[in-house]
């Protein structure tokens, strides 16, 4: 009888011990399941979340400097965080994502000329780029350049903020309003995960008007950019909208009313046929990164 007692007491035993494994493997199943499937969405949540505030940082980085420019005051000095990566789960297995931030003074370029004969009015230069290096959402570029804000993923790139462009037909005249914008400073990158800051201060500002009796002059924009397909949908969309007639790509506007885009190796070529006036907005602006 002790025999028997002692032999059921050890399969008792065994019982506990076995549902115990069974547990474990069940929850260690559970958790890899987690892992393996919920980790990565809400990894590319936080990081979709962090790319928008990206987007409405660099906007406030827009409009900050468009206030700049209005107020043309040089000792003004504003300043506008940048959040560069996510902070990550480490218990839930969600890595931290990073990123990198630069201002290129030399990077994209546009030049202003009216032709026939040429006129050079005016050129700009420098943008200012976000670069993701995300884990689980598509990486992004997010750039300011010449008053706009472009979003770039993968081949294809437009704009979250417009630059300040407009053409009209007034009384039979074709007024062309494009501000322009330069940012001077060193050439930096500043990375991480936490938060950056981007100080901006006006160097010189100021607005020209450029009138041209008759026929008008052929405006020539030449856009120099890593991102000309934002510019070419932009222009294309606003000119159309506003009632211009769009010619083949390569093919010069003559009459009233008409402008064609080039794409170029390195950017794109928008002409404007008999402009009778270009207001232009001109600003430097001095970027530092902190």
């Amino acid at each position: 009888m002790k025999v028997a007692r002692a032999l059921g007491r050890d399969e008792e035993a065994v019982s506990v011990i076995v549902a115990a494994i069974m547990l474990m493997a069940v929850g260690l199943m559970l958790v890899g399941n987690f892992y393996a499937n919920y980790a990565p969405i809400l990894g590319r949540e936080d990081e979709m979340v962090h790319m928008y505030r990206v987007h409405n940082q660099f906007v406030g980085v827009r409009n900050s400097i468009s206030t700049l420019i209005e107020a043309q005051d040089t000792e003004i000095e504003l300043l506008v965080g940048v959040r560069m990566g996510t902070a990550g789960r480490a218990y839930q297995g969600i890595g931290r994502a990073y990123g990198y931030l630069t201002l290129d003074p030399q990077r994209s370029s546009v030049q202003f000329n009216a032709s026939y004969p040429v006129e050079n009015v005016d050129a700009t230069k420098g943008n200012l780029v976000f670069e993701s290096k995300n884990m689980y959402f598509p990486n992004q570029y997010v750039v300011y350049e010449n008053g706009g804000v472009i979003v770039a993923q993968r081949e294809t790139s437009s704009f979250i903020s417009d630059p300040d462009f407009e053409a009209t037909f007034e009384g039979g005249y074709i007024n062309v309003t494009f501000s322009s914008m330069t940012l001077t400073g060193d050439l930096s990158t500043v990375g991480g995960s936490g938060s950056r800051v981007v100080k901006m201060r006006l160097v010189t500002g100021s607005t020209e008007e450029n009138y041209w009796t008759g026929n008008g002059k052929t405006l020539e924009i030449n856009i120099t950019t890593d991102y000309r397909h934002a510019w070419i949908d932009y222009f294309s969309q606003t000119l159309v909208i506003s009632g211009f007639t769009q010619l083949a790509a390569g093919t010069r506007p003559v009459n009233q009313g008409e402008f064609s885009i080039t794409s170029t190796g390195y950017g794109l070529w928008l002409q404007i046929a008999r402009v009778n006036n270009y207001d232009n907005m001109k600003g430097v602006i001095d970027i530092n990164l902190e």
